[in-house]
């Protein structure tokens, strides 16, 4: 799911804020009611619940977001691709506030998220992911102790590594702290990092796992990639994998790809275990006329392509778009159609 509005009443400055419900458990929950019994409202931690800081967005110059509504820029269900758009500049009265979330599915019970976060505006861009409770491994990282990113944020223990390359995890291996769960295997969610020119951080998050009702306390762990601009307005493009998995993972690898020498065409590629491979089509510029891929030309704002283990194009998914060919397959749309899927091995 995704929020796109910010402020009103009962509600948390909170725009663009995603959650995933898998495996049985909320895998990316919201905070919740802010705890009263802290100090009433206007206490630390209740600012805390409420804030930008605390939701799995993207904050700009370490600010809370004002009260706005974002909109739908488009909506596909298919049968493999389901995919949203929102935008909402006004949150932050800056250019460029978009967020585009893929979520496809790799067989009949398990599917991953590819999120893409378009950021232009201010001079310091930092996309934050919690999960619940539990620990977190990582791989391609070397984080060492750091100073605090927000004095306004409850969070400790922070931990940075300035430079990572993409294509770095982090794995949460996560708790059934309420008992939720029929088994007792355990439910991972895996983030895979592809945003370039960034600073990835780690830290502990401030929680009140008891509601409004009791005083307790506890701490998650908490992903913070962070970019800056020394002067001028930053323009930022955030990228990751998220795939929720009981026992063995099913991306192997996700990574941002060049496609031809001779397209403006950027690509991202997930390799799954079974050998097959997605790709996700976006236009790299200005002077984009179609997205282009070996034997694929299709006029659209994005696509989606499946591989099998022989490299075949088996499935094509594309938005807003005349299409074109993939393949020895011709699509044609006298005038744009906001969606199409196609299943090519039927």
């Amino acid at each position: 799911w995704i929020d796109y509005d910010s402020d009103g009443g009962h509600s948390h400055q909170d725009g663009m804020n995603i959650g995933l419900f898998a495996k049985g458990l909320d895998l990316l929950p919201d905070f919740g009611y802010p705890p009263v019994q802290f100090g009433g409202w206007g206490s630390e931690r209740s600012r805390w619940y409420k804030s930008t800081l605390a939701h799995n967005t993207v904050i700009i110059d370490g600010k809370d977001q004002k009260g706005a509504a974002g909109k739908t820029d488009f909506f596909a269900d298919g049968e493999t691709f389901h995919a949203i758009q929102v935008s909402g500049p006004e949150i932050y009265d800056v250019s460029t506030y978009t967020r585009t979330v893929f979520l496809i599915d790799i067989d009949d019970e398990n599917s991953y998220v590819l999120d893409r976060f378009l950021v232009d505006g201010g001079n310091e861009h930092t996309c934050r992911l919690h999960s619940s409770f539990g620990y977190i491994r990582y791989k391609g990282l070397a984080p060492e102790p750091t100073e605090t990113w927000n004095d306004k944020a409850q969070m400790r223990k922070f931990r940075a590594d300035p430079n990572p390359k993409p294509g770095w995890m982090v794995d949460w291996t996560l708790e059934d702290r309420y008992g939720v769960l029929d088994s007792s295997a355990e439910v991972h969610l895996r983030l895979t990092g592809l945003t370039s020119g960034c600073e990835t951080i780690f830290a502990d998050s401030w929680v009140n796992p008891g509601g409004f009702t009791t005083s307790e306390e506890a701490w998650i762990p908490t992903v913070l990639v962070r970019r800056t601009a020394q002067e001028g307005s930053l323009s930022s493009e955030f990228l990751s994998v998220l795939e929720p998995y009981v026992g063995q993972a099913s991306v192997l690898q996700a990574r941002k790809i060049s496609l031809m020498e001779d397209s403006w065409t950027r690509g991202i590629e997930v390799s799954l275990r079974d050998g097959r491979t997605d790709l996700f089509l976006f236009p790299g510029g200005d002077e984009d006329e179609q997205l282009v891929y070996n034997r694929v030309r299709l006029d659209a704002e994005m696509a989606w392509l499946r591989l099998d283990a022989d490299r075949r194009i088996r499935k094509v998914a594309f938005i807003r778009g005349t299409g074109g060919k993939v393949g020895d397959h011709e699509i044609s749309f006298e005038t744009p159609t906001d969606f199409f899927e196609a299943d090519l091995a039927e």
